[in-house]
């Protein structure tokens, strides 16, 4: 019967592609001894041996680890030469005899001559002698470029001399000079971008860098299936080219500490060269090169290069998974921190999925403070913030960090820290993470910056609004941050405040009186009172808005003190009290308590709108203020009492009118719904509101028009009131008969935005019966102009109506009708139209000259019939824009 022994049979000995260690390979063998005394393999399998190799410096004693080595690996056999000829210790004696092999014409005695060299230049003690040979540095950088496309273990050593050389700054010019940079990036690209991509084409899938060396691994974590002869073919030649890579780009990352190498480098495209190196499997040539595109990308040329390369992001973002280790996790985020202030690779980051990422690093002691500020650049994207709430734990330990910095992290005595938070049990093994890493209890929120600042642009997010009002979260920090007075800590309640969330809202004016009281506080400085003030507001303002479509919610009368609130806004309306900030919040609170029936009479009768007045003319300037200050008259017009302290004062309708002259189209539309509320609810203020329009939208056409201006204006304010020339009636039949028939609504253009909105923000004004209503005119072939009266009415009546227009009661209606302007826009403003074309310069010319016999001879205004009688803007428009007839129709 045979007999079944095992045969063992050492193989190749390899280094390891990821860690310190030797791999022996080696084959197991199933043999049958025959009773011949022959031997039959039956069975054979592949098995390997990792050789972890402790600490490995120059220090290091090779001869005497290689004998370790084969004493306690009974697979190697003591004849086995370990140690290559490149690792035997080199002599500065031989110096001279390691040149000549320079020039051997075997490849392989050159790279075991260049290794040598390598080695005189790894030992600091040597450079000085080293560098006195002049001709060394150029003959090594001739061998790199004649030999080092031929052998990488030629170019390797090479590249270790110049990346010794490198390590000084002194040296760099030399290098240069020897265009060391310029070698060593061609043979990098050489090797990284072009045999790289060409191998794996020829070995087909699964043959790049990154999956020969996971099959290593796991074929030396005995994990998984061996490799076959090919397998370990490629993966030697991996690591071979890692090797180089590494050395070459080293030497490069110390070369380029000057900017104008920099330059050249980029020139070359390094950027492109670096990212691609972001997909080998070498973790420390991975290190290399995320640091030094931390570096280049600071420029912004660098960046946008970075940019421009199709998935990199995903490739940085996949280094930050469980396993790559600290170093290159803190690298990488480091690294997406400088490109996270870009807007568009922001999003990329977003979409490639780093806010889970980068959460679960903030429980890294060594990554937490760059995975913080990370995480607050992200935030800034609206499409980033509800992520946080489908993180695990994010918002909790958010919190816990928050409450634990400003000293209230450890809650009643003897209640957990999660319990405190108000967290469920499951949540508290969470705070052994970044709430212990980055929160430090010192009553202060600057300790942890990142922290807080997230928190704020967190609280913008209706869903982490939704979160701070379960349990007593809200109530907590508010409690804490009055007594605190930390006015990052307010920033943060603020924002809350504008989510829109009316329980938020209502929770936090359930302590108005503590917030009054803080602002009335001796010791409350500026950012403080700022900050409370625009809770407050805000606060309010939510409420506000929510009350008045909805009988059920609270109501600010049994929330606010309000006699303490208009003694404080008193006090902030006085000249010089405030800074612009604050001021700007004491309106918004002001507007926000406008327009409630129940602060009605207090608000009439407290003087805040005089005051208020007072400060326009100082912060006309300031568009934010301006518009603030127009919501709030809109929200006064809302109730009776306040509307009558408002048109009390003489100066408010001027400055509306004014106002529809601004450049802002927000406050354009403000001023216009104010108007409108006016002239709704006092008909008296109406006629002097269209004669103010009428002023602002023909200031050139007045300036021109001089005393004959005011006679004009008489007449118009006469033919309001009912007191028009003797057509007046079949005027107001033709327009009546007009609206009957469909005619199209006035357009009104924006002059700062160049839309068309029907009848535009003045819509309920523009329909109002003015008393000057005119026929309509079209675009005809008739006088010089080219513009005559609509065909198909009859001659008489034609005659009569060119008559009454060029009357002084067809002068005074038109001019009655506000909007009906003489002129149309002129850059922007209403008077006599400009325009490039000839015609509308012969136009121009022409009514100039009318107005001039005007002047002189105290005749009768003629001017074009179509532009007096038209709508204004509306109809200067449709003419500048080829558009079609005119609706002669006077608005006001």
């Amino acid at each position: 019967m045979a007999e079944v022994k095992k045969k063992i049979r050492p193989g190749a000995i390899e280094l390891h592609p990821e860690e310190l260690a030797l791999v022996v390979n080696y084959e197991v063998q199933e043999v049958l001894q025959q009773p011949d005394g022959t031997q039959e393999v039956a069975n054979s399998s592949h098995a390997t041996k990792k050789i972890t190799v402790k600490s490995l410096n120059e220090r290091t004693d090779l001869p005497a680890l290689a004998a370790e080595v084969v004493e306690k690996c009974k697979l190697i056999h003591p004849s086995k030469d370990l140690v290559s000829s490149s690792s035997s210790p080199a002599f500065l004696d031989e110096l001279d005899s390691y040149t000549e092999g320079l020039y051997d014409e075997e490849l392989a005695k050159r790279a075991a001559a260049a290794g040598m060299i390598c080695q005189l230049f790894r030992n600091t003690a040597h450079l000085e002698a080293l560098l006195s040979r002049e001709t060394l540095l150029p003959t090594l950088a001739r061998v790199l470029r004649e030999d080092g496309v031929k052998s990488l273990e030629l170019a390797t050593a090479v590249a270790g001399c110049f990346l010794a050389c490198s390590s000084l700054a002194q040296l760099h010019k030399l290098l240069l000079e020897n265009q060391v940079g310029t070698l060593l990036m061609d043979l990098a690209s050489l090797e990284l971008l072009q045999r790289a991509p060409a191998r794996e084409a020829q070995e087909g899938p699964g043959s790049s860098a990154a999956a020969i060396a996971a099959r290593a691994a796991t074929a030396a974590a005995r994990s998984g299936p061996a490799l076959n002869d090919r397998e370990r073919r490629l993966a030697g030649l991996v690591v071979r080219q890692d090797r180089f890579l590494y050395v070459a780009v080293a030497t490069l990352l110390h070369l380029a500490e000057d900017p104008s190498v920099q330059r050249k480098m980029r020139k070359k495209d390094i950027v492109g060269l670096l990212a691609a190196l972001l997909s080998r499997p070498h973790a420390e040539l991975l290190l290399l090169a995320v640091g030094f595109l931390r570096r280049l990308c600071v420029f912004a040329e660098n960046k946008d290069r970075l940019a421009a390369i199709p998935g990199v992001v995903p490739q940085l973002v996949a280094l930050l998974a469980p396993g790559c280790g600290e170093a290159l996790q803190t690298a990488s985020l480091r690294l997406l921190h400088n490109l996270s202030f870009d807007g568009g690779l922001r999003q990329q980051m977003v979409q490639a999925g780093l806010v889970p990422q980068a959460v679960q690093l903030l429980d890294s002691r060594q990554a937490a403070p760059v995975a913080a500020g990370l995480l607050y650049q992200l935030s800034i994207e609206d499409s980033a913030k509800p992520l946080f709430a489908f993180c695990s734990g994010a918002l909790p330990r958010l919190y816990e960090s928050i409450m634990r910095a400003m000293g209230a992290g450890a809650g009643a005595p003897g209640q957990p820290a999660a319990a405190a938070a108000g967290l469920g049990v499951g949540d508290s093994s969470s705070f052994a993470g970044f709430a212990g890493v980055l929160a430090v209890a010192g009553g202060d929120l600057r300790s942890v910056p990142e922290l807080i600042a997230l928190a704020v642009n967190l609280a913008h997010s209706k869903r982490t609004a939704e979160w701070f009002c379960e349990g007593e979260r809200l109530e907590r920090l508010l409690r804490r941050s009055l007594a605190a007075a930390d006015e990052l800590a307010w920033k943060l309640l603020r924002n809350l405040a504008t989510s829109g969330e009316q329980e938020v809202a209502a929770r936090l004016l359930a302590h108005a009186r503590g917030m009054t009281a803080l602002l009335q506080a001796p010791s409350t400085g500026p950012e403080l009172f700022v900050e409370v003030l625009g809770t407050l507001a805000a606060a309010c303002d939510a409420l506000s808005n929510a009350s008045s479509g909805d009988s059920s919610s609270s109501s600010l009368a049994q929330l606010l003190p309000i006699d303490e609130l208009l003694r404080l806004l008193q006090a902030c309306f006085m000249p010089g009290a405030l800074e612009e900030d604050a001021l700007l919040e004491a309106v918004v609170l002001l507007g926000a308590l406008a327009g409630q029936p129940e602060f009605d009479e207090p608000l009439a009768s407290c003087g805040l709108l005089a005051r208020l007045v007072e400060l326009i003319a100082a912060k006309k300037a300031d568009d934010e203020f301006v518009l603030q200050v127009c919501w709030a008259f809109s929200r006064c017009l809302m109730t009776p009492l306040t509307t009558a302290a408002l048109l009390s004062l003489p100066q408010v309708v001027p400055y509306l009118v004014d106002l529809l002259q601004d450049s802002s189209l927000a406050v354009r539309r403000v001023a216009w719904s104010c108007l409108d509320a006016i002239m709704d609810s006092n008909e008296a203020a109406a006629g002097t509101i269209r004669s103010l329009k009428f002023e602002a939208h023909n200031q050139e056409w007045l300036q021109l028009a001089g005393p004959e201006a005011h006679a004009i204006m008489a007449a118009a304010a006469a033919a309001a009131a009912g007191a028009a020339g003797p057509g007046w009636q079949q005027q107001q039949q033709h327009l009546a008969r007009a609206s009957v028939g469909g005619g199209a609504a006035p357009v009104r253009r924006s002059a700062a935005t160049g839309s068309e909105d029907a009848a535009g923000p003045s819509s309920s004004s523009s329909r109002r019966a003015t008393g000057a209503a005119v026929p309509n005119y079209t675009h005809g072939s008739s006088g010089s102009g080219g513009y005559g009266p609509t065909p198909g009415m009859g001659e008489d009546y034609q005659q009569q109506q060119l008559q009454w227009v060029t009357s002084s009661a067809g002068l005074a209606a038109a001019a009655g009708a506000g909007d009906a302007a003489v002129g149309g826009y002129q850059d922007g403003q209403y008077g006599i139209p400009g325009s490039s074309s000839e015609l509308m310069q012969q136009q121009q010319q022409q009514q100039q000259q009318m107005v001039m016999q005007l002047h002189a001879g105290g005749q009768r205004m003629v001017l074009d019939l179509d532009e007096l009688v038209g709508g204004g803007a509306d109809s200067m428009d449709s003419m500048q824009d080829g558009g079609g007839p005119w609706n002669a129709v006077a608005v006001a």
